[in-house]
């Protein structure tokens, strides 16, 4: 799951050509989004630090539309927030993607450039690799519900007494 990000993110930065990616899981809040992957090699740190809320700054606004978005000015872009500790620069480049499955919401995608401003076929290209990410966010979602279960259903047995008896909709054993 979480390996399968880190994959997805370093072949989107790769191949689109830009100098990070981060990979960002909605939490059960619905308001926040929380790095799971940052792929931004003198930032990692400081961006892995940093929760991000839907419907503030230009990542959170474009996960609050569902609609992926390029920025190529992000020094003028009114919805910009600054990172803490990391520099703002006037030729910041943006491509950000909500990322989601099956209707839910799951986090975003963004990746970042300097001076060389994004294109159309960009943001095409890195919206293969947003549905990529959100498949393994979905799967690695899925995977958990399912150990939830299994622990739930295996305390369950272990607290029965002698007998666990299971009937049909009419009450038949």
């Amino acid at each position: 799951g979480e390996n399968a990000l880190v994959v997805i993110a370093d072949q989107a930065k790769t191949l689109v050509h830009a100098a990070g990616c981060t990979i960002y899981r909605l939490q059960p809040d619905l308001a926040t989004l929380r790095p799971v992957v940052s792929r931004e090699p003198r930032f990692n740190a400081l961006i892995m630090k940093t929760d991000l809320a839907v419907g503030r700054g230009i990542v959170g606004t474009v996960v609050a539309k569902r609609r992926a978005e390029v920025v190529n000015d992000t020094f003028r872009d009114p919805r910009a927030l600054v990172v803490p500790g990391t520099p703002r620069s006037p030729h910041e480049r943006l491509m950000v993607a909500p990322l989601s499955a099956r209707g839910q919401l799951l986090g975003a995608m963004v990746l970042t450039r300097h001076r060389e401003p994004f294109t159309q076929d960009d943001l095409d290209l890195f919206t293969i690799f947003a549905g990529l990410a959100s498949d393994a966010l979905f799967a690695v979602r899925l995977h958990r519900e399912v150990l939830r279960t299994k622990d739930f259903l295996e305390r369950i047995v272990e607290s029965s007494a002698d007998a666990i008896v299971t009937t049909d909709m009419r009450g038949v054993i």
